[in-house]
């Protein structure tokens, strides 16, 4: 399976989670050795279940931001910028981005957010209105047939 790639506007929200996951894991097995036989136990499990809860919480806060910002792309057509997320729609097709300066084409920008999003690309229609390769021109059929 290919890796996904994460836009480079999006990276530093995905260090900190990283981040302050590691931090809430570590909090448990650490309160866990430190307050071992010093509270009681109702203050005990406190202090172990609530940073996995805050692990929880902050896991799905982070999916569903994720999850907003390939649904804004997907609304823009899939023609926002892949390194700062600007809107692209109304600029050229290909060139160069008036926020952040990078070259784009929209067909690899689509291409990025559709893996993102686990969306397929679009089938191309053929003249007979049917999907699939388009037919090629010139063709003849095979003697006989």
């Amino acid at each position: 399976m290919a890796k996904k790639p994460t836009p480079p506007f999006l990276r530093r929200r995905v260090v900190w989670f990283v981040l302050l996951i590691t931090a809430l894991s570590l909090t448990s097995p650490v309160a866990t050795f430190l307050l071992r036989d010093k509270v009681p136990a109702w203050a005990y499990v406190m202090a172990t279940a609530i940073p996995g809860l805050g692990s929880g919480l902050l896991a799905a806060w982070f999916g569903r931001a994720m999850v907003r910002e390939v649904k804004a792309a997907e609304q823009l057509g899939w023609k926002r910028c892949w390194d700062c997320g600007y809107d692209l729609r109304g600029v050229a097709a290909d060139g160069i981005c008036p926020e952040c300066g990078k070259a784009y084409a929209c067909d690899e920008l689509a291409a990025k957010w559709r893996l993102l999003a686990h969306k397929p690309a679009p089938i191309p229609v053929t003249p007979s209105g049917r999907g699939g390769p388009p037919a090629e021109t010139g063709a003849t059929s095979p003697p006989g047939a």
